[in-house]
Formats: structure tokens, C-alpha cells, sequence
């Protein structure tokens, strides 16, 4: 007889399968984006990224690395929680882009320090960027009297910063995003990722398990990556489908239904 946990893993396997093809199609553009308009470039980037992400959670569990499936389900719960986010406060998106201009600074004062050649005219570029976005990744008490020059990267390491430059914490964006279910999983999920005694102890057997002690097909853990990254991919899909106006909204909503009724009968 079949046991529950393998219904319920077949069913999130089915319901990934199928959003896997209508992720394709969503994604069949082509899509225009605007200069300024950070809403739909980050969607898109994030869709995109998503829908990788959900392959290669089959991926794993097709060849029984259902413990690395943690990894990527933990990005894809960290890629949602940021998305939501944005739709909910609209600096979010132009914060995540204009990060590159730090990207660019670091980029161009390293290759000063190596005493590489560079373009004038990219150099003059991230400067004026600089000027107009860089405030925002320093910290509120050394603005005043930030040089804008490569001798020095007075800039955060982190996108996700508040008005006063500091790095925000997953925890504080969750709430952000009024998605505080999702923080259990997440530091449940970054244990494995930090090779920690806590992560190892998540695999050890508890009974006669022939692996050397290990078990890493726990059918708990399988149910905890797909049904986040699950999660993460409906409310991904929802967000891109209506950035761009797609007009699909009924398929991803029907989707989602269909996987709470047969979960809902397995239970």
C-alpha cells in the first residue's frame, strides 16, 4: 500500500510538472521593458530564475539528492519573499537595480588598483550614476560627506538596505512582505547550507539505517522543499503574469487550486 507521504510527494511532483510548462509559456514573450521601469525587469529576472530553480528541484529529487533540494528551495523562498516585497513598496525594485551602480563602482576602483586600462566614457557613466543612486547604499551618518572618487567603496554590501543604508535582515523583509510563515522554513532550510552540526543532525538516522547513520531521503525534508518552493513559484507567477499583463491569471490560480484539493484529499 502506498504510504501517505509518497501520495504527497507524487501529487507536488505533478503540480510542478504542470507549472514548469505554463512558466515556459508565460515566458514566451517577447516582453518589453522601459528605461526606469525596475517593476518589470525585476519580475522578469526573478520568473526566470524561479523557473530554473523548480527544474532543478525535480531534477534532484530524480536522482535522490532530496537533501540539496534544500538549497534551491531556500532560493526560491528568498527570491519570493524580495518580489512580494516590491509590490508592496515601490522603492523595493529600484533599489534592486540601481545596486548595479555599486557593482560597477567596485568594479572600476578594482581595476584602478590593478592598474588596468578602462573606457573614459564608462568611467564618466558610472560616475553620474553614482551621483544619482549611490546615497542610498551608504549609511545615513557618512552622506554628508561622501567623495565620489575610486579610491575608496564606501558602499553596503547589500541591495536590501533601509532609508537610512541599513542592511535589512530576512527576518524584517519578511515582514516586510507580510510573509513571516515563510521564515521558519528558510533558517530550517539554511542550516544545511552552512555546514553546521545543526544541518548534519537533520540527517542523522534515528534507527538501523545501513548509510553509515545518515538518511538523507527523509520524506519530511522532500515535503518541505517542494511545498516552499511551490509557494515561491505561485506567487512569483502571479506577480510577472501581472506586470506584463499577460491575461493568464485564471490558469495560475486554477493551477494552484488543483494542488490544495489533491492535497486536501490526501490529507
Amino acid at each position: 500500500m502506498e504510504k501517505e507521504h509518497d501520495r504527497e510527494i507524487k501529487i507536488m511532483i505533478e503540480i510542478a510538472e504542470k507549472f514548469l510548462f505554463l512558466g515556459a509559456e508565460l515566458l514566451k514573450g517577447p516582453f518589453t521593458i522601459k528605461e526606469g521601469d525596475y517593476d518589470r525587469m525585476m519580475a522578469l529576472f526573478f520568473f526566470r530564475r524561479q523557473l530554473e530553480h523548480l527544474k532543478s528541484l525535480l531534477a534532484l529529487h530524480k536522482y535522490e539528492c532530496d537533501q540539496d533540494m534544500f538549497f534551491i528551495s531556500r532560493s526560491m523562498i528568498e527570491g519570493c519573499v524580495y518580489l512580494v516585497w516590491s509590490d508592496l513598496d515601490s522603492d523595493v525594485s529600484k533599489k534592486w537595480a540601481t545596486y548595479l551602480t555599486v557593482i560597477g563602482h567596485t568594479a572600476v576602483k578594482n581595476a584602478s588598483e590593478r592598474g588596468e586600462r578602462l573606457d573614459p566614457q564608462y568611467v564618466k557613466e558610472i560616475e553620474e550614476r553614482v551621483k544619482l543612486y549611490g546615497k542610498t547604499f551608504v549609511k545615513k551618518n557618512k552622506r554628508e560627506d561622501l567623495k565620489i572618487d575610486f579610491k575608496s567603496d564606501p558602499f553596503g554590501f547589500y541591495w536590501h538596505v533601509d532609508d537610512d543604508g541599513r542592511e535589512l535582515k530576512f527576518r524584517e523583509i519578511c515582514e516586510k512582505a507580510e510573509l513571516l510563515n515563510l521564515v521558519h522554513p528558510y533558517e530550517y532550510m539554511s542550516s544545511w547550507s552552512h555546514w553546521g552540526m545543526k544541518g548534519f543532525s537533520q540527517i542523522m538516522a534515528r534507527d538501523d539505517n545501513p548509510d553509515m547513520g545518515f538518511d538523507y531521503n527523509n520524506p519530511l525534508h522532500m515535503r518541505y522543499a517542494f511545498t516552499s518552493a511551490l509557494l515561491s513559484f505561485f506567487r512569483s507567477a502571479l506577480i510577472f503574469e501581472r506586470r506584463f499583463e499577460l491575461g493568464r491569471r485564471e490558469e495560475i490560480l486554477a493551477l494552484n487550486k488543483e494542488y490544495q484539493r489533491k492535497s486536501e484529499e490526501v490529507d
